[in-house]
């Protein structure tokens, strides 16, 4: 029932920000903005325990029409056997995450960090301040010499993911760190982009910034929320502020040309 509701709520938040294309027992997501694998993806419908068939060739080839590599997300405990099919006709393996879940009763709220504030962003703020926040992302998951992110595409970003609720940590002014919960589905959430420059790593910012965002989340009417980490050791930034292991997410690619 858990792996059910955290499945469903990935399907709606990525609803809310794509567009959505069932191919059953999958919907596909595209972002029309980027053809990014990381923002085109699909997600199982149902649980499935076995080989599906045909969908996965005419999912692959609704991909390939519209200029993009199929792709999977999906919990792996909630879809057993689409791993292996996945697999068999070529699919890579590209990330396999950590899941862990988080209550209210569970949540805790670590010490001040000194000179360190945590406040969300709204609707009224500048757009200078989603800038820096996609810059810290950039420069947090992938290079340390990410350029600044343009005011476009910081505009198409507040627009996409409208429905998400963002925060930002804040030293001498500057937006240091930064992440989100998306839209509430059934109850549930998901706390995503949880970014720190590197600079400012090791001092606890991410575990504040994380417990915040998910107490913020909570005072909404949420009673789930959840995440991924990239693997046990950076779910321990997160266990320290009361998420419990999960199980795991993963994702997975068809890179050859159909």
């Amino acid at each position: 029932m858990l792996l059910k509701r955290i499945q469903s709520q990935l399907r709606a938040s990525a609803t809310a920000a794509y567009e959505a294309v069932a191919v059953p027992p999958f919907t596909c997501f595209i972002n029309a903005d980027d053809v990014n694998p990381g923002y085109n993806y699909a997600i199982p419908d149902e649980s499935l325990d076995g080989d599906p068939g045909q969908p996965l060739d005419d999912l692959a080839a609704f991909y390939h029409s519209r200029g993009r590599a199929p792709r999977f997300e999906f919990l792996e405990a909630y879809a057993p056997g689409l791993s292996t099919a996945l697999e068999n006709r070529g699919y890579r393996l590209e990330m396999r995450s950590y899941l862990m879940t988080c209550t209210s009763p569970e949540l805790i709220s670590p010490l001040p960090i000194p000179g360190v504030s945590v406040r969300p962003l709204t609707d009224a703020s500048p757009l200078a301040e989603f800038q820096a926040l996609m810059t810290a992302q950039s420069r947090s998951f992938g290079s340390v010499d990410a350029p600044t992110a343009s005011a476009a595409d910081a505009e198409n970003f507040r627009r996409r993911f409208a429905a998400s609720t963002f925060f930002v940590a804040e030293m001498d002014g500057e937006i240091i760190s930064g992440g989100a919960y998306t839209p509430a589905a059934d109850g549930v959430t998901e706390v995503v982009g949880i970014a720190t420059l590197p600079g400012y790593r090791g001092r606890g910012i991410a575990g504040l910034l994380t417990s915040q965002i998910t107490r913020h989340a909570f005072a909404t009417g949420v009673d789930l929320a959840f995440l991924t980490a990239g693997d046990k050791a950076a779910g321990r930034v997160y266990s320290r502020v009361g998420f419990q292991p999960g199980g795991y997410g993963c994702a997975w690619i068809l890179e050859a040309i159909i």
